[in-house]
C-alpha cells in the first residue's frame, strides 16, 4: 500500500475537506514534513511505500533534509502544455517516481481538440488520449488518466510508441502557449501550493 503526503493540511475531522459555518476550508498549520515523518513511522508490513503529491522542487528539498525515506513517488500534474521538465529531471536524480495525474487534461479538455495533438494521433491510427498518455509513458512517468467511461477506460491502454520526430513536437507545445497548469488548489482552495501566487 502506497500514503502520499500533500504540502497542505486541512483541520482534523471526519470530513476529507473540513469547512466551517460558513463553508471555508478549515486548514492546519501542520508543517508537510511533520506529516511525512508521522507516515514514515507506518512503513513496515502494511504500508510498503510513502510518496507526496504536488510538490515541487523547493518542498521536496525541505523535506529531504528531514527525511529518513525518500518519497517513492510524487504525483502531479503533467501533459505537453505543463512538461515541468526541471521537477521531473529531479526526481529521476532522486530515484523519485513520476505520477501524472491529469495527463489528458480536465473534462473538456482543450488538449484533446489541440489540432497537433490530433494530427500525431492520425499518423498512428490513435486518439489524442492515446498519444498523451504514451508522451507521458514514454518520459518514464506513470500515467494515470481519469476515466468512468469503461470503453475509454479500455482504449487508454492501447500501447503507442512514439517516433522521435512526434515525441519531440509533443514536447514543444508547450512553448506555443505558456505552461498550463489546469488543476491548481489556489482557484478552489485558495492556498498557494506550487508557490506561484
Amino acid at each position: 500500500m502506497l500514503f502520499g503526503v500533500k504540502p497542505v493540511a486541512f483541520k482534523p475531522g471526519k470530513e476529507t475537506v473540513p469547512r466551517d459555518a460558513d463553508g471555508k476550508i478549515e486548514f492546519d498549520d501542520v508543517d508537510f514534513t511533520e506529516t511525512y515523518a508521522a507516515l514514515e513511522k507506518l512503513v513496515g508490513e502494511k504500508v510498503r511505500a510513502i510518496g507526496v503529491s504536488n510538490f515541487n522542487i523547493a518542498k521536496l528539498e525541505k523535506l529531504a533534509k528531514v527525511q529518513k525515506i525518500v518519497p517513492a513517488v510524487n504525483q502531479i500534474e503533467l501533459h505537453p502544455f505543463l512538461p515541468q521538465e526541471d521537477l521531473l529531471q529531479y526526481c529521476k536524480e532522486h530515484n523519485i517516481v513520476v505520477t501524472a495525474y491529469s495527463p489528458l487534461g480536465s473534462t473538456n479538455s482543450p488538449f484533446l481538440k489541440d489540432e497537433k495533438i490530433a494530427k500525431i494521433a492520425e499518423k498512428y491510427n490513435a486518439t489524442p488520449a492515446q498519444i498523451l498518455i504514451s508522451w507521458g509513458i514514454q518520459r518514464g512517468c506513470s500515467v494515470i488518466p481519469k476515466s468512468v467511461t469503461p470503453s475509454r477506460i479500455i482504449s487508454n491502454f492501447k500501447d503507442v510508441e512514439l517516433n522521435e520526430e512526434d515525441f519531440k513536437a509533443l514536447n514543444t507545445l508547450v512553448d506555443a502557449q505558456s505552461p498550463n497548469r489546469l488543476v491548481d488548489p489556489y482557484n478552489f482552495w485558495g492556498v498557494d501550493v506550487f508557490d506561484q501566487h
